[in-house]
């Protein structure tokens, strides 16, 4: 028997179909379009709590704050974090705009900073020299690809902890069940957040929250020498020798402070709540444990929180951040660690006129492949 192949008339060409579904599929996964299910989306408002300690639980007034925030997640694993500081009528920045905002939209986490603080140096320490306008002012964001989050502006990694609250179990279920890099420690510039497995319950209904999340020293997550442990995925790649040998330092620190088993963070969600088939923490607590201290549960940090109200939404409120002034915006989803041409990725700046994924990204990207 004689098999003839199939050959398409020319009226039909499935090849040109098949190619432009390929197309259509790429170019909403290049702008990672922020398609909205307003029913499906729960904002909880609420109170976040952050007290810092030295030694024998000494408190640091100046290092605590009182925050109100505003989490809106979906059952899909998309969210979005705001955190404003609460000011007392004599502090500087009382009825001044100051908000940490911090997002995932499915594809890729936004972060920046809307603050009316100018940063300089005051009687020879880090301060605040003066105010200007949100709208007059040229700010930093940062975006980068997955659901992990980095908000490098976030001293006190309010906008981090609250992520672990509400967020964190859609990561962990993406896959990360035994291990993510710590979220208070900048995963991008230290090897202090590595070397530490996850123990965790998670809840049943969406967006699957922890309701309880402990970080463990673990050895065996080690890589090895600083050669290996410089090419974890998170960790930046463009470094020059005095980083290379501040990385060393780090290694030598993890490896000679932390015991297997030593309990370097836990989580707890005191209460939770299920609502529009989602579940939600009422009330949590998160302590981070002070490694100079070999006494069992001295708290370094102790972060508070509860919720004041609960919105179900039918807004279509997009899972990034405002645009309210010029950013300049640092992009890692297109960082590339050839050996030959390390690149942890581009900068360039967005208006007010913008959109988050314009096309003036997609033009970096094609000339950054390009240059490549």
């Amino acid at each position: 028997m004689t098999i003839v192949p199939y050959q398409p008339t020319k009226s039909v060409s499935y090849h040109s179909l098949f190619m432009f579904i390929v197309f259509i599929v790429i170019t909403l996964c290049a702008l990672c379009v922020d398609i909205v299910h307003a029913e499906n989306k729960i904002i909880a408002n609420g109170i976040l709590e952050v007290e810092q300690y030295a030694g024998h639980n000494i408190l640091i007034p100046d290092c605590c704050s009182s925050n109100t925030f505003r989490v809106t997640v979906d059952r899909y694993g998309r969210w979005a974090i705001q955190v404003q500081p609460i000011y007392k009528e004599s502090d500087i920045l009382f009825g001044r705009q100051d908000t940490i905002y911090m997002t995932y939209d499915g594809c890729d986490s936004y972060s920046c900073h809307y603050t009316e603080a100018v940063q300089g140096i005051t009687n020879g320490y880090p301060g605040i020299i003066g105010i200007k306008p949100i709208s007059k002012r040229n700010l930093r964001a940062y975006i980068s690809s997955g659901n992990y989050p980095f908000s490098p502006d976030d001293n006190q990694k309010r906008a981090h902890i609250l992520w672990i609250a509400f967020c964190s179990g859609s990561y962990i279920r993406e896959g990360h069940t035994n291990t993510m890099p710590l979220p208070w420690i900048s995963a991008r510039s230290s090897l202090r957040a590595y070397g530490f497995c996850i123990n965790y319950k998670l809840a049943s209904h969406p967006p699957h929250p922890p309701q309880s999340l402990n970080f463990i020293r673990d050895s065996r997550l080690d890589l090895g020498e600083l050669v290996s442990e410089l090419k974890r995925y998170e960790l930046d790649k463009s470094i020059n020798n005095s980083m290379r040998m501040l990385f060393q330092e780090e290694l030598d620190f993890r490896n000679s402070t932390y015991n297997d088993g030593d309990l370097r963070a836990s989580y707890f969600a005191n209460s939770m709540i299920i609502t529009n088939d989602m579940s939600l923490p009422l009330s949590f607590s998160f302590d981070v444990y002070d490694y100079h201290s070999r006494a069992p549960g001295m708290v370094q940090r102790h972060y508070s929180g509860y919720i004041t109200d609960i919105i179900l939404s039918d807004s279509n409120e997009s899972f990034r951040p405002p645009i309210y002034t010029t950013l300049t915006v640092f992009d890692s989803r297109f960082r590339d660690h050839d050996p030959s041409h390390q690149v942890d990725g581009i900068v360039y700046k967005l208006y007010p006129t913008n959109q988050w994924n314009d096309k003036i990204i997609l033009l970096f990207k094609t000339l950054y492949r390009y240059l490549y």
